[in-house]
């Protein structure tokens, strides 16, 4: 894979574009059909950076679209962190992208015959999770406040001084008021945290359907209030939420700094036959967040049904799981 960067002398806010160029250059996939352009899209459209920086910008966009134009690529990837759709994909198509991975991706977002898209996880740091001992911490566009109890009634009192990551570590679940445009960094920092994000409708993330939806919670702001909310939570049964907060935390392992070019990596391998070396890379970055998840599990727990959790919503090939199970059962025998 021919990887061609314009990233390292910027980067002020991009850096999900950044960390994910980062892996990209660890994977070291040998695809020459694929080129994966690494620029400061972010910085790029939000402008934040000197009138020279900016024109320098756009001449590396006018050399790339050039150099493209004399390859015969199949594939042309690029990461976007930025929420005007429209925007990055025009200029996307205009430069000879092919694939562009996006960080603000809707549900409803509007298709292109010559550009496939795809969502892509929003960078967040890794931090330490919290114990929960706050029932929700909820977050407007002005403020942050928190709900340290059901019980206690469901007027959340307003935080002040208090850092948002700490108040979201130690929640149960994270409701973020507005849309998911507004928010996306908690929706990640939330899912860092341990933390179940309650969001509005509308966001397409990274395996939307095989895991984050297993996890998040939807509603509609502009018809559930504060108390609807408030009320949909006390609600929740114990088993539901474990099996949520389960969900969640391998969604989390599938997507940290380390694995965060995970989807970039199976579609940089398909478009030929993959070398014994790329199908081993690839495996390992999913069995590596399969084993992570499973040995984060207590000795004293049910492996089998653990594991059978994990399985009925993932994406690894049943043999593969089988397999996994063979090798983690017979470590902690030994271990035992």
């Amino acid at each position: 894979m021919k990887i061609i960067s314009f990233i390292d002398e910027f980067s002020n806010e991009a850096n999900t574009e950044y960390y994910a160029y980062q892996q990209m250059k660890l994977c070291k996939i040998k695809n020459e059909n694929t080129c994966y352009l690494a620029f400061p899209w972010s910085d790029f459209f939000n402008k934040k950076i000197s009138n020279s920086q900016l024109a320098s910008l756009n001449r590396n966009l006018n050399e790339f679209k050039e150099y493209i134009s004399k390859k015969n690529y199949v594939r042309v990837i690029t990461v976007c962190e930025h929420k005007n759709f429209e925007e990055a994909i025009k200029l996307s198509d205009n430069i000879g992208v092919t694939d562009l991975f996006f960080s603000h991706l809707d549900c409803e977002h509007r298709r292109y015959d010559r550009v496939n898209t795809f969502p892509f996880p929003f960078y967040a740091p890794n931090i330490d999770v919290e114990e929960k001992i706050w029932a929700y911490t909820y977050i407007t566009k002005e403020n942050i406040f928190l709900l340290k109890n059901f019980n206690e009634g469901n007027q959340a009192q307003k935080l002040s001084g208090f850092r948002k990551y700490d108040a979201i570590s130690k929640s149960k679940f994270t409701v973020i008021e507005g849309t998911y445009e507004e928010h996306i960094e908690d929706i990640w920092k939330a899912i860092n945290c341990e933390s179940i994000p309650v969001i509005s409708s509308g966001y397409l993330a990274p395996r939307h359907d095989h895991f984050f939806s297993k996890f998040s919670l939807i509603v509609s702001h502009k018809k559930d209030s504060l108390q609807t909310v408030h009320e949909k939570l006390h609600s929740m049964q114990e088993n539901d939420y474990i099996t949520r907060l389960e969900n969640l935390k391998a969604y989390k392992i599938l997507y940290n700094q380390e694995n965060i070019v995970n989807d970039i990596v199976e579609i940089a391998v398909s478009e030929k036959s993959p070398t014994s070396n790329e199908l081993e890379l690839l495996d390992s970055i999913l069995f590596k967040a399969f084993y992570n998840y499973i040995n984060k599990i207590p000795l004293d727990v049910d492996l089998v049904s653990k594991i059978n959790s994990f399985q009925s919503n993932s994406f690894l090939e049943n043999e593969k799981i089988d397999l996994l199970r063979r090798i983690l059962i017979e470590n902690r025998k030994m271990g035992s």
